[in-house]
């Protein structure tokens, strides 16, 4: 509601943007002065509703939503016959970590493989690049840093092949730099695994509610009480409060213990998040309490000794303790791990704390959250160079939220696996498929240009060249990409008009078959190429299914049709079926990519207009 009225005054003031929001089916409202417990924001919706630009039943239907999602979760655990509330210790369940894995393996897509993979076994791999060892890559935006354990890249290839067979190559210092430290690395004052967590209240009580644009200050001067209302040992700096019904909203949390570095090295130690301190032997090493809660984390590099307890102090609420080993010669360190090992891997990309909502960091390559390129950073460019000139083969896994300019890894790795933010089992899942334990089956939901240059202003809103429907140029890897260990083949189609002809929908068929001596699934991806009127896309996906098929097994695959999928909008902004000759192609992936496919054409007549 405030961005519609305040922000993008796509409504003229806040009581018809309410209406504009609740008739388009948003339910809650979130932003800074939801989350602070501002008062007065009611105002708006009383007065909307007063103005009968919303009705009663309006309300209803948004309330009835947002109470059958809580209902339906636990969250009203006192309502008769409700589910019960789930406690934190469900977290990171198996079954949880089995549903995570399927997840990630079945996202991940193979760009490319001149034959490398699958890995075969007891080859020797040294894993380089800044996200080999790195597990807050593994987390998009709006996520939990409290989920369970995360898997890296490094330990899931470890796990996979052997800890004997894998060398990490320290990166030196990146943008990407902190992840959470693991409670391994932690002990409390008294020598126990995590750190001691100590809870005080305000001395004199918040306000429920706050006039708006006092809190910050109102927080900022509160003193707090000299006893902690709760004491508890802790895995790790985090905000866990949430279950301790003594302590309140605004809080002070002080964690004390030791930091025990693994193995002896340089090290960035340091907070992430926002309104903390943290000091080291008593010096302070991080003070995040004029940042903003997206801002890259604040770290020291420091020299640190392996098995030596290091006595820390985090003072705050909403920060976590992070750090990241780095290397004071990576350029050294890669080739010697290089010539020990035979095929090198590169796990590189961004992380969403680059590429975030609304963030105040500026670096080369991203200004505000907005990406200006789409190569990689620098650092990793040079990297991957020096790789190259060792002549080992490069097995490239990429790791990002958007798309990134790959044309170096197309003509330079042998392989190419993009990752994506796969979540806490992500090094387990990119592990199985390099190795073959999984067949790769994910297909690109994108286009991965080569440079902005390809794509048109952003304020321009019309559609030529944008998304792969309007794009006339060669993409590095087009939609719908995506590689296999196994070899699909597909029967031709046989496509049947409804009752009336196909401008009333239609059924294709296909017979899809497992070629291969590996099992696996394959995405049948169905894409329409309508006739030439202005306006329409060149082609558009209109259908998509999984299918998993063992060696030799053939499946019938259907799609059925609606007039909505036939349907095209025209320069007026009426949609309809457009007269004229289609074609249909089942296939792997886009027509004219060279993947396994059959296409047919139908004709259809103009429709009526169909609803928007």
């Amino acid at each position: 509601v405030k961005d519609i009225a305040d922000n993008h005054k796509y409504a003229p003031e806040s009581a018809a943007a309410v209406a504009a929001a609740m008739r388009a089916g948003v339910d809650n409202e979130c932003n800074g002065e939801t989350l602070g417990d501002t008062a007065g924001l009611e105002t708006r919706y009383r007065d909307a509703l007063n103005r009968d630009l919303i009705t009663e039943a309006d309300v209803d239907q948004s309330l009835v939503r947002l109470f059958t999602a809580r209902y339906r979760n636990g969250d009203l655990p006192g309502l008769a016959g409700a589910p019960k509330a789930l406690p934190t210790s469900v977290v990171g369940a198996p079954e949880h970590r089995r549903l995570a894995l399927a997840a990630a393996e079945r996202s991940m897509v193979l760009l490319k493989n001149d034959g490398i993979l699958p890995l075969k076994p007891g080859v020797k791999l040294a894993v380089i690049g800044p996200l080999g060892d790195a597990t807050r890559v593994l987390r998009g935006n709006y996520s939990s840093p409290l989920s369970g354990a995360p898997v890296s890249v490094l330990e899931g290839l470890k796990t996979a092949l052997g800890a004997s067979q894998v060398t990490l190559v320290p990166f030196g210092e990146s943008v990407t730099d902190g992840d959470r430290v693991p409670t391994s690395a932690l002990l409390t004052p008294d020598g126990k695994p995590g750190l001691l967590a100590r809870y005080y209240n305000p001395t004199t009580p918040m306000p429920a509610q706050y006039a708006r644009g006092t809190r910050e200050k109102l927080v900022a001067a509160a003193k707090y009480q000299a006893q902690p209302v709760v004491t508890r040992i802790e895995p790790d700096v985090g905000d866990r409060n949430l279950d301790l019904a003594r302590v309140t909203d605004v809080h002070r949390t002080e964690w004390t213990g030791f930091l025990v570095p693994p193995e002896s090295g340089t090290y960035r130690v340091g907070l992430s998040g926002s309104g903390g301190t943290l000091t080291l032997d008593g010096k302070m090493i991080s003070d995040r309490r004029k940042t903003r809660w997206n801002d890259l984390p604040g770290m020291t590099t420091l020299k640190l000794e392996g098995g030596r307890r290091y006595a820390i102090r985090a003072e705050g609420s909403g920060i976590d303790l992070v750090w990241k080993r780095v290397s004071d010669a990576p350029s050294a360190e890669l080739r010697r791990a290089a010539a020990a090992a035979d095929v090198l891997v590169a796990v590189v990309g961004l992380t969403s704390d680059l590429e975030a909502e609304e963030t105040g960091v500026t670096v080369p390559g991203f200004s505000g959250g907005d990406k200006t390129t789409l190569d990689l950073p620098a650092d990793q460019i040079a990297m991957l160079e020096q790789a190259k000139a060792t002549g080992k083969p490069i097995v490239l896994v990429t790791m990002n939220g958007s798309p990134i300019n790959l044309a170096w890894a197309k003509d330079n790795a042998a392989a190419v696996l993009e990752a994506w933010y796969p979540g806490e089992t992500g090094g387990t899942a990119a592990a199985n498929i390099l190795t073959g334990r999984t067949n790769p089956s994910g297909r690109l939901p994108l286009t991965f240009y080569r440079s902005v240059a390809d794509l048109p202003p952003f304020g321009d809103y019309a559609m030529k060249g944008r998304t792969y429907r309007y794009f006339a140029g060669t993409p590095v890897y087009p939609f719908g990409h995506g590689l296999s260990y196994t070899k699909f083949g597909y029967a031709p189609l046989t496509v049947t008009p409804a009752r009336g002809g196909a401008e009333n929908g239609l059924r294709v068929t296909t017979r899809l078959t497992n070629q291969g001596d590996r099992p696996g699934e394959e995405v049948a991806q169905l894409y329409l190429d309508f006739p030439d009127r202005p306006g329409t896309p060149r082609i558009a996906l209109r259908g998509f299914q999984r299918v998993a098929l063992r060696p030799g097994e053939a499946r019938s695959v259907t799609f059925d049709l609606s007039p909505r999928d036939l349907s095209s909008v025209a320069l007026d902004g009426a949609r309809s079926v457009a007269a004229g000759t289609y074609r249909v192609t089942v296939g792997a992936g886009q027509p004219g990519t060279g993947v396994a496919g059959q296409t047919a054409s139908f004709t259809a007549r103009q429709s009526a207009e169909l609803p928007k």
